[in-house]
């Protein structure tokens, strides 16, 4: 927390939203997983914070006390005075639960984190006790007038769904959600006390929303539907109060150029007031020029900008320093395995040695972040070309695949560590499984995917051929090829195949006039040779046959039946 405030109601303030994050966590139960990191900057007065309020589309101050803004990877929130009005605490305290949720291990859906961010948005310190549970007045009109939605279709809202043009249906979502939460919390059933969090982990598994549903509340979609119903109708919203959580006495002392400098940039960058957040910037380097901080805002304000170099500079910078945030190392990892991709290629072509530099930034963004869903995708890219490989990248993965176990592009990954330690039927089957699913990113994923499940034919197709020629089991190996033409293949093996073909068909040829020769069956050997200097048979090789059909006609061999 960052602000000017006489230090009693910078304690008293501060002390609010550490009693909030305490009862978060008795509540919420995260243990140790890592939150990412939030500053808080409250002005004195309201007039303070006229500089930093946000802009809107139209370029304008928009008209609002406070905000909180989440970047992934860190949160700011600014505030205009100590003393918030009532909405603006419920718009403060709702972000902050998306914040701390962030941390979760598996991300939750959309009904589930809004009802919960609802429901401990009205958290307040009352007499010495955490309260939280009333009744959001708005929320409840508007179920009482327009009624709910079907549970079913609460449920499977997805988060694109919450801010189209049907303003009424967002805020019915909000309400209903708020609504359904605040039931299982605070209200009479026989639904299980962890029924919520049992629902959270089951809609990470492969089996379901609906049969997640079902092992989570015991009962159907319409069952639920009445019962919430009654709830609402009924208008008692019961208020959770508790002792006060202990917590850590936030430490007070005078605020360093640094850490005001930085505060103050990340505050105007989320305002989109760039020209302002690049001096605080360069204000923080000149502090502490060894100090990541300046350097990573500088560089998402370039990046804001689309100025691509020197947002690299910074970030290599800021890595340099030793910077503690995750988005730093994905951007460098991001432009050079895009570099490598060349432009318009999809398919990176970097040196082992590269691969594996990119992987390791990857994984050091993971590692601070561990909910950095994009960097496992673009990890599981790389992971094929470099090297060294081991245990560590199948981990990592294996991780991600827990937390997303529906995500295509991650099982991606797993498929080709799979196949690079030699396991080709576990291989092929979570390609299979990525490529079946509608679960990637975006079309040039799901082409990378069919590129390695073409590779990977190719491969297992051309060994084959190689083993069986390998044996001179040259009949074999062509009936092999025409057996995998007819089952249809890619342009590409179908061109190798049937160069393979020709060969092994010239081969088979030489092999008939050979056995021929050897045991003596002039007629015969003449015929072969004939023809196969009338087909379309390889320079060498026709050469070849010109030589036996010399020795032939020096020695008269074969001739009475060319004569016929």
């Amino acid at each position: 927390m960052i602000t000017p405030l006489r230090e009693k109601e910078a304690a008293a303030w501060a002390g609010e939203f550490a009693q909030y994050v305490a009862a978060l966590k008795r509540y919420f139960q995260i243990g140790d997983r890592r939150l990412p990191p939030l500053t808080f900057v409250v002005f004195e007065k309201a007039n303070d914070f006229d500089r930093y309020r946000p802009l809107g589309a139209d370029g304008k101050p928009q008209a609002v006390g406070a905000f909180f803004l989440r970047h992934g990877s860190w949160s700011i929130a600014g505030a205009g005075g100590s003393a918030l009005p009532r909405e603006m605490r419920r718009d403060i305290f709702h972000e902050a639960v998306h914040w701390f949720l962030g941390a979760a291990a598996t991300p939750n859906p959309v009904w589930l984190e809004e009802g919960l961010a609802e429901v401990f948005s009205t958290f307040e310190l009352v007499n010495g006790q955490a309260e939280w549970g009333k009744e959001i007045p708005s929320h409840a009109a508007l179920l009482r007038a327009q009624g709910l939605m079907p549970m079913e279709k609460l449920l499977f809202t997805g988060r694109e769904e919450l801010f189209g043009r049907d303003l009424t249906h967002t805020g019915i979502v909000y309400a209903q959600s708020w609504a359904f939460a605040h039931y299982l919390i605070f209200g009479r059933h026989d639904i299980p006390p962890q029924a919520l969090f049992v629902y959270a982990e089951l809609s990470a598994k492969p089996i379901g929303p609906d049969e997640a549903f079902r092992q989570a509340f015991g009962k159907s979609y319409g069952a639920i539907g009445q019962e919430l119903a009654r709830y609402v109708a009924g208008g008692a919203y019961l208020v959770r109060r508790m002792p006060a959580a202990d917590f850590e006495v936030p430490q007070m002392s005078a605020a360093k150029p640094i850490e005001v400098e930085d505060a103050l940039a990340r505050l105007a960058f989320s305002s989109r007031r760039l020209e302002q957040a690049e001096t605080h910037a360069r204000a923080a380097v000149v502090a502490a020029a060894d100090d990541p901080r300046g350097h990573e805002i500088l560089g998402l304000i370039a990046m804001r900008r689309n100025d691509i170099k020197p947002a690299l500079q910074a970030f290599a910078q800021a890595a340099k320093f030793g910077s503690q945030d995750p988005q730093i190392y994905f951007e460098i990892a991001l432009a050079e395995q895009n570099a490598a991709a060349g432009a318009g290629d999809d398919e990176p072509s970097m040196s082992p040695e590269s691969a594996r530099r990119v992987a390791d930034l990857y994984q050091k963004a993971i590692s601070l972040h561990p909910g950095y869903k994009t960097a496992y995708q673009n990890l599981s890219g790389v992971i094929g070309l470099a090297e060294p490989w081991g245990a560590k990248d199948r981990e990592l993965l294996e991780s991600g695949s827990k937390r997303w176990p529906s995500d295509a592009m991650i099982t991606v990954g797993l498929a080709v560590l799979s196949h690079r330690s030699g396991d080709l039927a576990a291989a092929k089957a979570q390609l299979d499984r990525a490529l079946s699913s509608d679960s990637f990113g975006d079309s040039r994923a799901r082409s990378f995917a069919r590129r390695l499940a073409e590779d990977w034919e190719q491969q297992e197709v051309i060994d084959g051929m190689n083993a069986l020629i390998a044996d001179q089991k040259y009949a074999q190996a062509l009936t092999l090829s025409e057996t995998w033409l007819k089952r249809g293949v890619s342009v590409s093996l179908r061109t190798q195949l049937l160069g393979m073909q020709a060969s092994l068909r010239e081969t088979l040829a030489y092999g008939q006039i050979d056995e021929a020769l050897r045991n003596k069956r002039w007629s015969e050997a003449r015929r072969l040779i004939t023809e196969m200097l009338a087909g379309d048979t390889s320079a060498v090789l026709k050469d070849e046959v010109r030589r036996a059909l010399s020795d032939l006609d020096r020695q008269g061999l074969g001739l009475e039946a060319a004569q016929k």
